[in-house]
């Protein structure tokens, strides 16, 4: 099915591959534009500027601002997600959950704090007021903590970890990397290699009586 757009005045017919195409340059453009001037300094106006189309059609694809901030960081973790994560079981099962963390946030660490900041904030704002947007952050957090669950079946399969709860363990390694990238984001002198750091000694511990 076609759609209509409006373009320098006139009206043009595009495709579903063109209409994905104009969407996945909205979201990278915005991602350069929030992390080189900023999340309130960046205007859709400016978006739409840059991507080559009309203000109005930015709308088309996103009902404000702040959900084009939503999918940065959300194409961005699957995009990490999605080149793969090779396991390398020599290395120890500590450094393997390690490497899963930092493998999945890897892009999202990229970007400024001030803007992972911004996502935080927007996402407990949308909590009541739009649950579309608080469901997609969930979702995300699920996907996270489901392939924190899948890694810890595989290494109990081959012996690395004693049996347990896959999903318990799971979770508990969850939590502790959530804590620290709260700190992270509200604590401006507590930096990325702090942060690395504690979530290893943390995962150290979860695993400290179920590593054979």
């Amino acid at each position: 099915m076609s759609v209509l757009i409006l373009k320098g005045g006139t009206m043009a017919r595009i495709g579903k591959a063109q209409k994905e195409a104009i969407r996945n340059s909205i979201i990278e453009v915005s991602r350069r534009l929030f992390v080189e001037q900023g999340y309130d300094k960046t205007s859709t106006s400016l978006i739409a500027k840059e991507v080559g189309i009309a203000e109005g059609t930015v709308f088309n694809y996103f009902k404000k601002k702040s959900d084009i901030l939503v999918e940065v960081f959300a194409s961005d973790y699957l995009r990490s997600m999605d080149e793969g994560m090779p396991i390398d079981y020599e290395s120890g099962v500590v450094e393997i959950y390690t490497s899963f963390y930092e493998k999945s946030m890897e892009r999202i660490l990229k970007l400024p704090r001030k803007i992972m900041l911004e996502m935080f904030i927007i996402a407990m704002n949308a909590a009541k007021k739009n649950p579309e947007t608080i469901a997609k952050y969930a979702a995300l957090d699920f996907q996270f903590l489901d392939g924190l669950e899948k890694l810890t079946e595989k290494l109990i399969e081959k012996n690395l970890l004693k049996p347990c709860d896959p999903r318990i363990l799971a979770e508990s390694i969850f939590s502790s990397i959530i804590y620290e990238l709260m700190m992270f984001l509200y604590d401006s002198t507590y930096e990325k290699n702090i942060m690395f750091t504690r979530i290893r000694e943390k995962i150290k511990f979860d695993l400290e009586c179920r590593i054979p």
